[in-house]
């Protein structure tokens, strides 16, 4: 989701999904959804359609997932095409310069995204970013925590917080993580003068 000038645009590349989104957001104008993934490019890819549609994926299953998240859970049903933009394309294309809050629950695929913003990023133009990370092994590729922590550094975010984990076998498998930029660091540290 990217929020912009009191707007909020939600992405959604599965048709099912998509159209329960459309509905709901219809009772609000200050959402609009897109039919479209975002990655770190421009062209068509491959959705992975699984039994269970909240774990649908650019990123096929590891095997190794049904001992994490349940027998089954994350097979696929079908492969989809679907179309793709990369964010700072669609904030281009939108005319927005500044995003307040990007949260992206994209089923491994968040550091494609972060990759398709580095414009965006290395201006700072983004506060806040809240973030699903998957750790356990449930997709294949899926990047490595360290990644987003490196990709995120290099634009000068710094990692707030950790929010909602979620753990197997007490193991760490799943966390939200919030990173802020430096003007956000600033605001917030302000208050605590």
């Amino acid at each position: 989701d990217v929020c912009s000038s009191d707007l909020i645009h939600a992405f959604e590349p599965f048709t099912e999904s998509y159209l329960s989104l459309e509905h709901l957001c219809s009772r609000d104008g200050k959402i609009i959804p897109h039919q479209i993934a975002i990655c770190e490019n421009t062209n068509k890819q491959t959705l992975y359609s699984n039994r269970s549609a909240p774990t649908n994926s650019l990123l096929s299953k590891d095997s190794r997932s049904d001992a994490l998240w349940g027998q089954g859970l994350l097979d696929s049903n079908s492969l989809v095409e679907i179309k793709s933009t990369t964010i700072d394309c669609f904030c281009t294309h939108n005319n927005i310069r500044t995003i307040d809050i990007l949260k992206m629950d994209i089923q491994g695929a968040e550091l494609r995204a972060l990759k398709g913003a580095e414009e965006t990023l290395s201006r700072q133009a983004i506060s806040l970013i809240y973030l699903e990370i998957i750790i356990g092994e449930t997709y294949i590729g899926q990047p490595k925590f360290l990644e987003y922590i490196q990709r995120l550094d290099s634009h000068g975010y710094e990692l707030f917080d950790f929010y909602n984990p979620v753990r197997r076998y007490m193991r760490l498998i799943q966390t939200d993580a919030i990173f802020i930029n430096k003007d956000l660091k600033e605001a917030w540290e302000g208050r605590l003068k």
